[in-house]
């Protein structure tokens, strides 16, 4: 595994500037976000809100000027998530702090066997392990052009009573080394927020994690419990709904399958990431591993077609 370097807090806007090539670096915040929760316990929103912004967003302003950029995206106002999250926090408190204890040497080993088992896997990311306001538990994002695979710890203490974290990382790993052989054509055909492309991107990272960890509990694999069973009940439902939509790059649509705020009354949230696995798992009796992760849209796209018209029948 190449060099490891933890970045000091004051530093952390430079990394993403000058980066050393081959140098892994991670920047963990969750101690500015626990410090800032500790002051704000007694102020009233408006200072709530001020110093969320002087103690948590200025310590790493291209972060959460990201994350900021994702709940505007999806319809809400950063100051109310802000609040939201703050009250919130007491019921996650305990998890968030032990959880934040253990990343390191979890993720570190995560890492190497990743790395093992892909040896062309590069570095040429950083990781930011934070409180993410409730947008994300972990994925990739690009920050100035530079990818930074962000880990919100709020969201893995919230929803993950997980004993092993390789799959998730490993999952979130697999997101990098995918975009590191394939990028989506955006043109009058494709679309890389097309649906398709979520099935295809998730359904990978959710298979490479399951083959590297063939005895993982299946929630840690999914990250919903029972998320296989919910999804089969209703697979042909889903497969009548998708056969003709896999084009589409209605938001609805992606929230339906993919986002756990979705209300909806019969598709269990995050289907997609099982229906994803159940079609490239389909599609690996053809390619190994890393033949998959180079896969072009003219060759998944009508593979998948066929096969959501086969749980039809």
């Amino acid at each position: 595994m190449r060099k490891k370097e933890i970045i000091p807090i004051a530093a952390f806007l430079i990394f993403f500037l000058f980066n050393a090539k081959g140098q892994l670096k991670v920047a963990y915040l969750t101690k500015e976000f626990l410090n800032y929760y500790e002051l704000s316990k007694d102020l009233s929103d408006e200072l709530k809100i001020k110093y969320f912004g002087t103690e948590v967003y200025d310590k790493a302003p291209l972060i959460y000027e990201n994350i900021y950029n994702d709940i505007k995206w999806i319809g809400e106002v950063p100051d109310n998530r802000i609040l939201k999250y703050v009250d919130e926090f007491k019921s996650i408190e305990k998890s968030f702090k032990e959880l934040s204890s253990k990343l390191n040497v979890q993720f570190d080993s995560s890492l190497a066997k990743f790395q093992k088992s892909f040896p062309d896997f590069k570095h040429d990311f950083d990781v930011c392990i934070l409180h993410s306001l409730g947008i994300r538990a972990g994925g990739p994002v690009k920050i100035q052009d530079k990818t930074v695979l962000m880990f919100g710890v709020d969201q893995m203490a919230k929803y993950f009573d997980f004993q092993n974290f390789n799959p998730f990382f490993q999952h979130e790993l697999a997101h990098i080394y995918h975009s590191q052989h394939f990028a989506p054509v955006d043109n009058e055909k494709y679309s890389k927020d097309a649906i398709y492309n979520f099935l295809w991107r998730e359904g990978l990272a959710v298979y490479i994690s399951s083959v590297l960890n063939p005895n993982a509990r299946e929630i840690e694999v999914f990250m919903v419990d029972s998320l296989p069973q919910k999804t089969n009940n209703v697979i042909q439902i889903i497969a009548h709904d998708l056969v003709e939509s896999l084009y589409s790059t209605e938001k609805k649509l992606i929230e339906k399958y993919f986002w756990k705020s979705s209300k909806d009354t019969i598709i269990p949230q995050t289907a997609g990431y099982y229906l994803g696995y159940l079609m490239v798992k389909e599609i690996a009796k053809e390619y190994s591993l890393v033949e998959l992760v180079k896969l072009e849209e003219k060759v998944f796209i009508p593979k998948m077609e066929q096969i959501l018209k086969n749980l039809l029948t």
